[in-house]
Protein backbone atom coordinates (compact mmCIF):
# COMPACT_ATOMS: atom_id res chain seq x y z
CA UNK A 1 0.00 0.00 0.00
CA UNK A 2 1.27 3.69 -0.91
CA UNK A 3 0.64 6.95 0.59
CA UNK A 4 -1.74 8.73 -2.16
CA UNK A 5 -0.58 12.32 -1.05
CA UNK A 6 3.47 11.48 -2.37
CA UNK A 7 2.34 9.94 -5.44
CA UNK A 8 0.29 12.72 -6.92
CA UNK A 9 2.83 15.42 -6.04
CA UNK A 10 4.86 13.32 -8.45
CA UNK A 11 2.50 13.20 -11.02
CA UNK A 12 1.23 16.74 -10.85
CA UNK A 13 4.44 17.77 -11.51
CA UNK A 14 4.65 15.44 -14.85
CA UNK A 15 1.30 16.23 -15.69
CA UNK A 16 2.56 20.01 -16.23
CA UNK A 17 5.74 18.90 -18.26
CA UNK A 18 2.97 16.46 -20.51
CA UNK A 19 1.02 19.10 -20.98
CA UNK A 20 3.59 21.29 -23.38
CA UNK A 21 3.65 18.33 -25.66
CA UNK A 22 -0.55 17.51 -25.11
CA UNK A 23 -0.82 18.06 -28.87
CA UNK A 24 1.93 16.58 -30.46
CA UNK A 25 1.08 12.65 -30.97
CA UNK A 26 0.92 11.85 -26.95
CA UNK A 27 -0.88 8.49 -26.61
CA UNK A 28 -1.63 8.95 -22.93
CA UNK A 29 -1.53 12.25 -20.17
CA UNK A 30 -1.41 11.27 -17.29
CA UNK A 31 -3.15 14.82 -16.37
CA UNK A 32 -6.55 14.11 -18.63
CA UNK A 33 -9.85 11.87 -17.05
CA UNK A 34 -10.58 9.61 -20.60
CA UNK A 35 -14.50 8.75 -21.22
CA UNK A 36 -14.94 5.46 -23.59
CA UNK A 37 -17.78 4.08 -24.34
CA UNK A 38 -17.86 0.12 -25.50
CA UNK A 39 -19.61 -0.53 -28.71
CA UNK A 40 -22.16 -3.34 -27.65
CA UNK A 41 -22.79 -1.37 -23.83
CA UNK A 42 -26.01 -0.14 -22.35
CA UNK A 43 -23.86 2.41 -20.39
CA UNK A 44 -23.46 5.92 -21.26
CA UNK A 45 -19.53 6.33 -20.50
CA UNK A 46 -18.26 2.86 -19.71
CA UNK A 47 -15.38 3.36 -18.98
CA UNK A 48 -13.47 6.32 -17.56
CA UNK A 49 -9.83 5.84 -17.25
CA UNK A 50 -6.52 8.55 -15.80
CA UNK A 51 -3.41 8.08 -13.99
CA UNK A 52 -4.15 8.38 -10.52
CA UNK A 53 -0.09 8.27 -9.73
CA UNK A 54 3.14 8.04 -11.94
CA UNK A 55 6.83 6.30 -10.64
CA UNK A 56 9.97 7.87 -12.01
CA UNK A 57 12.13 5.18 -13.15
CA UNK A 58 15.25 6.65 -14.83
CA UNK A 59 14.45 8.61 -18.02
CA UNK A 60 10.98 6.29 -17.79
CA UNK A 61 7.55 6.95 -16.18
CA UNK A 62 5.66 4.47 -14.85
CA UNK A 63 1.96 5.49 -14.78
CA UNK A 64 -1.50 3.83 -12.60
CA UNK A 65 -4.33 3.62 -14.14
CA UNK A 66 -7.38 4.13 -12.30
CA UNK A 67 -6.32 2.91 -9.46
CA UNK A 68 -10.30 2.94 -7.33
CA UNK A 69 -10.70 2.18 -3.92
CA UNK A 70 -9.14 4.44 -1.66
CA UNK A 71 -9.57 5.28 2.33
CA UNK A 72 -7.45 7.92 4.44
CA UNK A 73 -5.17 8.23 1.29
CA UNK A 74 -4.20 5.07 1.34
CA UNK A 75 -4.52 2.27 -1.12
CA UNK A 76 -6.87 -0.44 -0.33
CA UNK A 77 -6.67 -2.34 -3.35
CA UNK A 78 -4.19 -2.49 -6.24
CA UNK A 79 -5.03 -1.73 -9.74
CA UNK A 80 -7.95 -3.55 -11.32
CA UNK A 81 -7.33 -4.52 -15.52
CA UNK A 82 -8.80 -2.24 -18.17
CA UNK A 83 -9.05 -2.75 -21.26
CA UNK A 84 -5.63 -1.04 -21.43
CA UNK A 85 -4.65 -3.11 -18.43
CA UNK A 86 -3.09 -1.72 -15.06
CA UNK A 87 -0.29 -0.08 -16.08
CA UNK A 88 1.74 1.97 -18.35
CA UNK A 89 5.14 2.26 -18.91
CA UNK A 90 5.91 5.42 -20.88
CA UNK A 91 9.96 5.29 -22.51
CA UNK A 92 11.55 7.63 -25.35
CA UNK A 93 10.29 5.20 -27.72
CA UNK A 94 7.21 3.66 -26.78
CA UNK A 95 4.08 3.49 -24.92
CA UNK A 96 4.15 0.00 -23.01
CA UNK A 97 0.55 -0.89 -21.26
CA UNK A 98 0.58 -4.00 -19.78
CA UNK A 99 -0.52 -6.04 -16.15
CA UNK A 100 -2.43 -8.41 -17.08
CA UNK A 101 -1.95 -7.79 -21.17
CA UNK A 102 0.87 -6.57 -22.84
CA UNK A 103 0.40 -4.20 -25.90
CA UNK A 104 3.42 -1.61 -27.25
CA UNK A 105 2.57 1.20 -29.02
CA UNK A 106 5.58 3.47 -30.43
CA UNK A 107 5.70 7.36 -29.46
CA UNK A 108 6.70 8.09 -32.87
CA UNK A 109 6.27 6.48 -36.32
CA UNK A 110 4.90 7.37 -39.77
CA UNK A 111 2.82 5.85 -42.25
CA UNK A 112 4.13 2.02 -42.98
CA UNK A 113 5.99 1.89 -40.16
CA UNK A 114 5.55 -1.60 -38.15
CA UNK A 115 6.50 -3.27 -34.87
CA UNK A 116 5.55 -5.95 -32.56
CA UNK A 117 2.44 -5.21 -30.80
CA UNK A 118 1.76 -8.08 -28.73
CA UNK A 119 4.81 -10.29 -27.81
CA UNK A 120 1.81 -13.09 -26.30
CA UNK A 121 -0.61 -13.40 -29.27
CA UNK A 122 2.79 -12.41 -31.76
CA UNK A 123 0.35 -9.72 -33.09
CA UNK A 124 2.09 -7.04 -35.25
CA UNK A 125 0.90 -3.55 -35.56
CA UNK A 126 1.43 -1.38 -39.07
CA UNK A 127 0.35 2.47 -39.42
CA UNK A 128 -1.60 2.32 -42.50
CA UNK A 129 -3.05 5.65 -43.09
CA UNK A 130 -3.08 9.27 -41.82
CA UNK A 131 -5.73 11.56 -42.57
CA UNK A 132 -7.28 15.42 -40.95
CA UNK A 133 -10.49 15.35 -39.34
CA UNK A 134 -12.27 16.76 -36.94
CA UNK A 135 -12.11 15.54 -33.27
CA UNK A 136 -14.63 17.06 -30.68
CA UNK A 137 -15.43 19.96 -33.18
CA UNK A 138 -11.76 20.75 -33.27
CA UNK A 139 -9.03 19.89 -36.39
CA UNK A 140 -6.88 17.32 -35.85
CA UNK A 141 -4.84 14.50 -37.71
CA UNK A 142 -5.35 10.68 -36.83
CA UNK A 143 -3.23 7.97 -37.53
CA UNK A 144 -4.77 4.44 -38.59
CA UNK A 145 -2.96 1.60 -36.46
CA UNK A 146 -3.81 -1.81 -38.47
CA UNK A 147 -3.12 -4.94 -36.52
CA UNK A 148 -2.58 -7.63 -38.07
CA UNK A 149 -5.70 -9.69 -36.71
CA UNK A 150 -7.69 -7.23 -38.65
CA UNK A 151 -8.15 -5.03 -35.22
CA UNK A 152 -8.00 -1.27 -35.67
CA UNK A 153 -6.77 1.44 -33.21
CA UNK A 154 -7.08 5.34 -33.87
CA UNK A 155 -4.65 7.96 -32.82
CA UNK A 156 -5.44 11.09 -32.58
CA UNK A 157 -2.40 14.23 -32.63
CA UNK A 158 -4.45 16.18 -29.85
CA UNK A 159 -6.17 13.62 -27.86
CA UNK A 160 -4.34 10.13 -27.93
CA UNK A 161 -6.38 6.75 -28.37
CA UNK A 162 -9.53 7.45 -30.03
CA UNK A 163 -10.23 3.95 -30.91
CA UNK A 164 -9.42 0.54 -29.05
CA UNK A 165 -10.55 -2.86 -29.89
CA UNK A 166 -11.87 -5.45 -27.27
CA UNK A 167 -9.78 -8.13 -28.59
CA UNK A 168 -11.57 -11.65 -29.95
CA UNK A 169 -15.16 -10.00 -29.50
CA UNK A 170 -15.37 -7.73 -32.69
CA UNK A 171 -16.30 -4.91 -30.46
CA UNK A 172 -14.21 -1.63 -29.73
CA UNK A 173 -13.79 1.13 -27.11
CA UNK A 174 -14.12 5.09 -28.58
CA UNK A 175 -13.08 8.03 -26.92
CA UNK A 176 -16.18 10.15 -26.31
CA UNK A 177 -14.85 12.54 -23.95
CA UNK A 178 -11.79 14.26 -21.50
CA UNK A 179 -13.43 15.72 -18.28
CA UNK A 180 -10.29 18.21 -17.77
CA UNK A 181 -10.67 19.45 -21.37
CA UNK A 182 -14.85 19.45 -20.59
CA UNK A 183 -14.68 18.29 -24.40
CA UNK A 184 -16.98 15.74 -25.81
CA UNK A 185 -19.19 13.31 -23.27
CA UNK A 186 -17.99 14.46 -19.35
CA UNK A 187 -18.50 12.48 -16.51
CA UNK A 188 -21.59 14.44 -14.91
CA UNK A 189 -21.11 15.22 -11.30
CA UNK A 190 -22.87 16.19 -7.80
CA UNK A 191 -23.98 19.86 -9.04
CA UNK A 192 -25.26 18.08 -12.59
CA UNK A 193 -27.82 15.63 -10.46
CA UNK A 194 -28.74 18.32 -8.10
CA UNK A 195 -29.18 21.61 -9.54
CA UNK A 196 -33.25 22.61 -9.58
CA UNK A 197 -34.83 25.21 -10.79
CA UNK A 198 -38.21 27.34 -9.45
CA UNK A 199 -41.26 25.80 -9.99
CA UNK A 200 -39.77 22.09 -10.44
CA UNK A 201 -42.54 19.28 -8.49
CA UNK A 202 -41.03 16.46 -6.92
CA UNK A 203 -43.41 13.29 -5.84
CA UNK A 204 -41.66 10.92 -3.49
CA UNK A 205 -42.90 7.49 -1.94
CA UNK A 206 -41.45 6.49 1.08
CA UNK A 207 -41.49 3.74 3.18
CA UNK A 208 -39.93 2.74 7.36
CA UNK A 209 -40.20 -0.48 8.92
CA UNK A 210 -38.57 -1.76 12.17
CA UNK A 211 -39.42 -3.71 14.84
CA UNK A 212 -41.60 -1.10 16.80
CA UNK A 213 -43.16 1.06 13.71
CA UNK A 214 -43.99 0.69 9.88
CA UNK A 215 -45.57 3.33 8.09
CA UNK A 216 -45.53 4.92 4.37
CA UNK A 217 -46.24 8.19 2.96
CA UNK A 218 -45.81 10.12 0.26
CA UNK A 219 -44.02 13.65 -0.25
CA UNK A 220 -44.26 16.54 -2.67
CA UNK A 221 -41.77 19.31 -2.84
CA UNK A 222 -42.28 22.37 -5.23
CA UNK A 223 -38.91 24.15 -5.61
CA UNK A 224 -39.86 28.28 -4.50
CA UNK A 225 -36.89 29.56 -4.38
CA UNK A 226 -32.99 28.75 -4.78
CA UNK A 227 -30.77 30.34 -2.12
CA UNK A 228 -27.29 28.12 -2.73
CA UNK A 229 -25.27 26.87 -5.68
CA UNK A 230 -22.14 26.49 -3.41
CA UNK A 231 -20.82 23.48 -2.13
CA UNK A 232 -23.90 22.68 -0.66
CA UNK A 233 -26.85 22.96 -3.09
CA UNK A 234 -29.79 24.36 -1.04
CA UNK A 235 -33.68 25.10 -1.92
CA UNK A 236 -36.72 26.57 -0.25
CA UNK A 237 -39.64 24.49 -0.81
CA UNK A 238 -43.11 23.86 -0.40
CA UNK A 239 -43.74 20.41 1.15
CA UNK A 240 -46.57 18.46 1.33
CA UNK A 241 -46.62 15.05 3.09
CA UNK A 242 -49.88 12.63 3.21
CA UNK A 243 -48.41 9.53 5.81
CA UNK A 244 -50.50 6.27 6.90
CA UNK A 245 -49.13 4.38 10.16
CA UNK A 246 -49.82 0.89 9.80
CA UNK A 247 -48.02 -0.43 13.37
CA UNK A 248 -47.50 1.83 16.26
CA UNK A 249 -44.31 3.63 16.20
CA UNK A 250 -42.60 4.73 19.87
CA UNK A 251 -46.34 6.23 20.67
CA UNK A 252 -46.52 8.63 17.64
CA UNK A 253 -49.64 9.24 15.91
CA UNK A 254 -47.72 9.63 12.19
CA UNK A 255 -51.21 9.28 10.10
CA UNK A 256 -52.34 12.40 8.37
CA UNK A 257 -51.65 14.99 6.01
CA UNK A 258 -49.40 18.38 6.48
CA UNK A 259 -47.97 20.99 4.45
CA UNK A 260 -45.13 23.34 5.51
CA UNK A 261 -42.51 25.83 3.94
CA UNK A 262 -38.88 24.36 4.62
CA UNK A 263 -35.46 24.03 3.18
CA UNK A 264 -33.60 21.43 1.50
CA UNK A 265 -29.89 21.17 1.56
CA UNK A 266 -28.42 18.31 -0.81
CA UNK A 267 -24.16 17.55 0.03
CA UNK A 268 -21.54 15.59 -1.86
CA UNK A 269 -20.81 14.08 0.98
CA UNK A 270 -24.07 12.71 1.05
CA UNK A 271 -24.61 11.82 -2.58
CA UNK A 272 -21.05 10.52 -3.15
CA UNK A 273 -22.09 8.31 -5.93
CA UNK A 274 -23.09 11.57 -8.00
CA UNK A 275 -19.34 11.87 -8.19
CA UNK A 276 -18.00 8.42 -9.03
CA UNK A 277 -17.02 7.43 -12.30
CA UNK A 278 -18.46 4.15 -14.11
CA UNK A 279 -16.97 1.23 -13.42
CA UNK A 280 -15.26 2.98 -9.93
CA UNK A 281 -15.26 0.40 -6.98
CA UNK A 282 -15.73 1.67 -3.63
CA UNK A 283 -15.12 0.16 -0.91
CA UNK A 284 -18.13 -0.96 1.59
CA UNK A 285 -16.23 0.65 4.46
CA UNK A 286 -15.27 3.78 2.38
CA UNK A 287 -18.47 5.39 2.66
CA UNK A 288 -21.88 5.45 5.04
CA UNK A 289 -23.24 4.91 1.63
CA UNK A 290 -22.30 1.37 1.20
CA UNK A 291 -21.86 0.17 4.85
CA UNK A 292 -24.55 -2.40 4.15
CA UNK A 293 -22.00 -4.57 2.18
CA UNK A 294 -20.77 -6.33 5.64
CA UNK A 295 -17.24 -7.49 5.15
CA UNK A 296 -16.31 -11.03 5.60
CA UNK A 297 -13.84 -13.19 7.60
CA UNK A 298 -12.34 -13.41 3.93
CA UNK A 299 -11.55 -9.65 2.92
CA UNK A 300 -13.49 -6.63 1.98
CA UNK A 301 -16.58 -6.01 -0.05
CA UNK A 302 -16.75 -3.08 -2.80
CA UNK A 303 -19.60 -2.12 -4.95
CA UNK A 304 -19.06 -0.76 -8.54
CA UNK A 305 -20.58 2.84 -9.64
CA UNK A 306 -22.61 2.25 -13.23
CA UNK A 307 -23.70 5.66 -15.45
CA UNK A 308 -26.19 4.88 -18.22
CA UNK A 309 -29.29 6.64 -20.01
CA UNK A 310 -32.92 5.41 -18.90
CA UNK A 311 -35.52 4.67 -20.74
CA UNK A 312 -35.98 8.95 -20.96
CA UNK A 313 -32.81 9.44 -22.26
CA UNK A 314 -31.49 11.22 -18.84
CA UNK A 315 -28.43 10.41 -17.36
CA UNK A 316 -28.73 8.30 -14.71
CA UNK A 317 -25.84 6.92 -11.55
CA UNK A 318 -26.84 3.93 -9.35
CA UNK A 319 -25.06 1.29 -6.96
CA UNK A 320 -26.29 -1.75 -6.30
CA UNK A 321 -29.64 -3.21 -8.48
CA UNK A 322 -33.19 -2.83 -7.60
CA UNK A 323 -34.61 -6.03 -9.05
CA UNK A 324 -33.47 -9.31 -8.29
CA UNK A 325 -30.20 -7.67 -6.50
CA UNK A 326 -29.73 -11.03 -4.95
CA UNK A 327 -28.37 -12.47 -8.93
CA UNK A 328 -26.87 -10.18 -9.98
CA UNK A 329 -22.61 -9.04 -9.44
CA UNK A 330 -23.04 -5.80 -8.01
CA UNK A 331 -20.76 -6.23 -5.56
CA UNK A 332 -16.94 -8.09 -5.39
CA UNK A 333 -15.17 -9.37 -2.81
CA UNK A 334 -11.18 -9.86 -2.33
CA UNK A 335 -9.81 -12.82 -3.81
CA UNK A 336 -7.68 -15.06 -1.86
CA UNK A 337 -4.68 -14.22 -5.20
CA UNK A 338 -3.94 -10.68 -4.12
CA UNK A 339 -5.39 -7.55 -5.97
CA UNK A 340 -8.27 -9.44 -7.43
CA UNK A 341 -11.99 -9.55 -7.34
CA UNK A 342 -14.57 -12.08 -7.23
CA UNK A 343 -18.02 -11.20 -8.14
CA UNK A 344 -20.63 -12.30 -5.31
CA UNK A 345 -23.39 -11.26 -3.70
CA UNK A 346 -24.75 -8.77 -0.97
CA UNK A 347 -23.84 -11.29 2.48
CA UNK A 348 -27.28 -12.08 4.30
CA UNK A 349 -30.10 -9.85 4.08
CA UNK A 350 -28.43 -6.38 3.77
CA UNK A 351 -28.33 -4.41 0.71
CA UNK A 352 -28.23 -0.79 -0.02
CA UNK A 353 -29.39 1.11 -3.72
CA UNK A 354 -28.93 4.44 -4.65
CA UNK A 355 -30.07 5.32 -7.74
CA UNK A 356 -29.28 9.59 -9.41
CA UNK A 357 -30.34 11.02 -12.22
CA UNK A 358 -29.35 14.57 -13.49
CA UNK A 359 -31.91 17.53 -13.11
CA UNK A 360 -33.79 15.30 -10.83
CA UNK A 361 -31.62 14.05 -8.05
CA UNK A 362 -32.59 11.26 -6.05
CA UNK A 363 -34.31 8.79 -8.32
CA UNK A 364 -34.40 5.46 -5.72
CA UNK A 365 -32.69 5.26 -1.96
CA UNK A 366 -33.42 1.80 -0.27
CA UNK A 367 -31.49 0.19 2.77
CA UNK A 368 -32.51 -3.13 4.03
CA UNK A 369 -30.93 -4.71 7.27
CA UNK A 370 -32.26 -7.59 8.86
CA UNK A 371 -36.26 -6.08 10.09
CA UNK A 372 -35.24 -3.04 9.03
CA UNK A 373 -35.60 -1.23 6.06
CA UNK A 374 -36.00 2.43 4.56
CA UNK A 375 -36.73 3.23 0.98
CA UNK A 376 -36.94 6.74 -0.91
CA UNK A 377 -38.56 6.72 -4.72
CA UNK A 378 -39.10 9.44 -7.31
CA UNK A 379 -42.39 7.99 -8.67
CA UNK A 380 -43.25 11.64 -10.59
CA UNK A 381 -41.70 14.69 -11.38
CA UNK A 382 -41.69 17.97 -13.24
CA UNK A 383 -38.68 20.38 -13.93
CA UNK A 384 -38.35 22.30 -17.27
CA UNK A 385 -36.79 19.36 -18.99
CA UNK A 386 -38.73 16.86 -18.40
CA UNK A 387 -41.42 15.33 -17.01
CA UNK A 388 -43.00 11.54 -15.37
CA UNK A 389 -45.93 10.46 -13.68
CA UNK A 390 -49.10 11.82 -12.24
CA UNK A 391 -47.83 14.36 -9.79
CA UNK A 392 -51.89 13.97 -8.11
CA UNK A 393 -51.33 10.09 -7.61
CA UNK A 394 -51.72 8.88 -3.85
CA UNK A 395 -51.77 5.93 -2.80
CA UNK A 396 -54.56 3.43 -2.34
CA UNK A 397 -54.13 2.98 1.61
CA UNK A 398 -55.12 7.07 1.22
CA UNK A 399 -58.59 6.44 0.61
CA UNK A 400 -59.29 2.44 1.42
CA UNK A 401 -57.84 2.24 4.99
CA UNK A 402 -59.81 2.63 8.27
CA UNK A 403 -61.19 6.21 8.77
CA UNK A 404 -58.93 8.56 11.34
CA UNK A 405 -61.89 9.45 14.09
CA UNK A 406 -62.52 11.18 16.96
CA UNK A 407 -65.08 10.67 19.58
CA UNK A 408 -65.63 14.41 20.10
CA UNK A 409 -65.57 15.60 16.53
CA UNK A 410 -68.87 14.97 14.19
CA UNK A 411 -69.15 15.59 10.53
CA UNK A 412 -72.78 15.96 9.26
CA UNK A 413 -74.53 15.50 7.13
CA UNK A 414 -72.79 12.21 5.40
CA UNK A 415 -73.84 11.94 2.28
CA UNK A 416 -73.82 15.51 2.06
CA UNK A 417 -76.10 17.80 -0.52
CA UNK A 418 -73.25 21.01 -0.60
CA UNK A 419 -73.63 21.91 3.07
CA UNK A 420 -71.09 20.48 5.81
CA UNK A 421 -71.34 20.93 9.89
CA UNK A 422 -68.16 19.88 11.66
CA UNK A 423 -68.92 20.47 15.92
CA UNK A 424 -66.56 19.37 18.63
CA UNK A 425 -63.50 20.92 17.40
CA UNK A 426 -61.71 21.13 21.06
CA UNK A 427 -58.46 21.87 19.69
CA UNK A 428 -59.00 25.08 17.62
CA UNK A 429 -57.09 26.23 15.37
CA UNK A 430 -57.64 23.45 12.69
CA UNK A 431 -56.49 23.06 9.15
CA UNK A 432 -59.21 21.58 6.67
CA UNK A 433 -58.52 20.03 3.80
CA UNK A 434 -60.74 18.50 0.94
CA UNK A 435 -59.29 15.96 -1.66
CA UNK A 436 -60.95 14.16 -4.45
CA UNK A 437 -60.27 10.28 -5.00
CA UNK A 438 -57.00 11.25 -7.30
CA UNK A 439 -55.20 13.29 -4.66
CA UNK A 440 -56.44 16.50 -6.05
CA UNK A 441 -56.83 19.85 -3.57
CA UNK A 442 -60.31 21.06 -3.63
CA UNK A 443 -60.35 22.92 -0.90
CA UNK A 444 -58.59 24.34 2.23
CA UNK A 445 -60.20 26.21 5.17
CA UNK A 446 -58.27 27.51 8.84
CA UNK A 447 -60.88 26.94 11.24
CA UNK A 448 -60.73 28.83 14.19
CA UNK A 449 -63.81 28.31 16.02
CA UNK A 450 -65.46 25.01 17.78
CA UNK A 451 -67.72 24.58 14.93
CA UNK A 452 -68.23 25.62 11.56
CA UNK A 453 -70.26 25.26 8.20
CA UNK A 454 -68.47 24.72 4.95
CA UNK A 455 -70.49 25.01 1.88
CA UNK A 456 -69.55 22.99 -0.82
CA UNK A 457 -71.88 24.38 -4.01
CA UNK A 458 -69.09 24.33 -6.42
CA UNK A 459 -67.96 20.54 -5.82
CA UNK A 460 -69.38 18.01 -7.79
CA UNK A 461 -71.35 14.72 -6.69
CA UNK A 462 -68.49 12.15 -5.60
CA UNK A 463 -66.39 10.68 -3.06
CA UNK A 464 -63.97 12.78 -1.58
CA UNK A 465 -61.49 13.13 1.78
CA UNK A 466 -62.21 15.67 4.18
CA UNK A 467 -58.79 16.16 6.63
CA UNK A 468 -58.71 18.37 10.13
CA UNK A 469 -55.61 18.33 11.55
CA UNK A 470 -53.22 20.78 14.06
CA UNK A 471 -50.37 20.26 16.46
CA UNK A 472 -52.26 17.95 18.33
CA UNK A 473 -54.61 15.19 16.42
CA UNK A 474 -55.26 14.57 12.46
CA UNK A 475 -58.61 13.86 11.73
CA UNK A 476 -59.45 12.20 8.31
CA UNK A 477 -62.64 11.07 7.09
CA UNK A 478 -64.22 9.97 3.78
CA UNK A 479 -67.12 12.43 3.11
CA UNK A 480 -69.79 11.36 0.01
CA UNK A 481 -71.08 14.51 -1.78
CA UNK A 482 -74.75 13.88 -3.72
CA UNK A 483 -77.03 17.33 -4.44
CA UNK A 484 -79.78 15.45 -6.12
Amino acid sequence: MKPIKFIVLIAATLTTAWQLHAQNWEIINPGYIYNFQYSDSEYYLSNSLWTDSVEVQGNDSLLYLSRRAVRDSIYLLANQPHFLQRKVLVTDSLVHFYDTASYVIKRKFDVGTSWLFDTTNNITASCTGKYSGLTFGNADSIKVITLSNTDTILLSKNYGILQFPDFGSGERYSLKGIDNLQIGECSPKFADFFTFEVGDVFVYKKHYQDPECIYEGFEKYIIMQVLSLQDTLSYQVSKETWYMQFQPCWGFNLSGYHTDTTVINYSSDDYLISNYYNNQLIANYDSDLIWAFVPSGNGSYYCQAKSYLDDLGIITKSIGSSEEWWLENTVFEESTIQDLLNPTSATGPNVYIQKVKKGIGVYEDFFGMFETGRSTELIAWQTQTSSFGNLDTLPEWWYSNPEIESKSISIYPNPSNGEVHISGLMYSPYHLSLFDISGKHILERQIESNETTIQLDGIRDGVYILVLRNQRETIRKRLIIRKD
